[in-house]
């Protein structure tokens, strides 16, 4: 999540501020501890500051300036310090996978990072906590993620180990928006087996993004001929293909309702860019008249 990469931050930042204490309050006290008669040279310098490092100074003289036994205490902490980070960071994946699937209830499961996805998360991670699942986890797409609030998982094992992982059988719904159709549909038949293997409890609703609206009909049809061959309740899957370019442009129509049948419509209704979006309403204005 978002707080823990400014923890991480937090976590780097007091050892680099130990670190530097500790030089700077070392080199200054052993200066004054030594005096004039023996003058150190940078090499003695960092040696007698590793010593300090190991706790393994000795002092001869009682009187140890205050900046050397400030560098002293400070010394071991940076060492410490130091440990206690790269441990957290290391065993932070691991953590956050055991936190998500022990203790993860109603929450929602996106399989597949694109701008689409974390568009559609940024609004639930607002009312439920998310967990995005990747085959490929990039650096980029990981600080995406957490940047809106959502928890990333690797899903490189086997996607049944990613379902496991990502707690679904808990999950409120399933998301599976990766880049291509091919894998939405594979994605999608995976989890619908995984889930039918659950008996006795409340399944989770699974929405399947496809970009290609033959697809997206070829999708519709297979899960209505699964479903009237499904007649048992308790092994039923709830699949909802979807296209989010198309749901936006029937809402754009729904809401400002163009005239398309009229001429005069015709000329009223103006496109702006061709993109996924911009054909899903070319698509609409073209065949909502032979609907009439």
């Amino acid at each position: 999540m978002a707080e823990h990469k400014s923890g991480d931050r937090l976590g780097i930042f007091i050892v680099c501020a130990l670190f530097a204490g500790s030089m700077i309050c070392g080199s200054t006290g052993w200066k004054q501890y030594v005096g004039d008669s023996m003058p150190l040279t940078w090499t003695d310098i960092a040696y007698r500051m590793m010593t300090l490092f190991t706790v393994n100074a000795s002092f001869e003289e009682p009187n140890v300036p205050l900046l050397l036994d400030i560098s002293r205490f400070l010394s071991p902490l940076t060492l410490a310090g130091t440990v206690i980070v790269l441990t957290l960071r290391y065993f932070k994946v691991g953590l956050t996978a055991f936190a998500v699937r022990t203790f993860y209830r109603d929450h929602a499961v996106f399989y597949g990072c694109n701008p689409r996805s974390l568009l559609v998360a940024s609004d639930i991670v607002r009312e439920r906590r998310v967990v995005f699942v990747l085959d490929d986890p990039e650096e980029s797409a990981i600080e995406e993620i957490t940047g809106i609030g959502a928890v990333a998982l690797s899903g490189h094992r086997s996607r049944q180990s990613a379902f496991r992982r990502s707690a679904l059988a808990r999950a409120r719904w399933l998301f599976v928006m990766p880049m291509s159709d091919v894998e939405s549909q594979s994605i999608s038949r995976a989890a619908e087996v995984f889930l039918a293997s659950m008996r006795g409890r409340a399944r989770p609703s699974i929405f399947v993004e496809y970009g290609d609206d033959f697809a997206l009909r070829v999708a519709r049809a297979q899960g209505e001929a699964r479903s009237a061959k499904n007649a048992d309740p308790l092994n039923y899957v709830n699949v909802q293909p979807f296209n989010l370019e198309l749901h936006l442009a029937r809402e754009v129509v729904s809401r400002y309702q163009p005239d398309f049948t009229s001429v005069r419509g015709r000329f009223r209704t103006a496109i702006f860019g061709f993109d996924k979006l911009g054909q899903m309403l070319s698509l609409i204005h073209i065949s909502e008249p032979t609907r009439r």
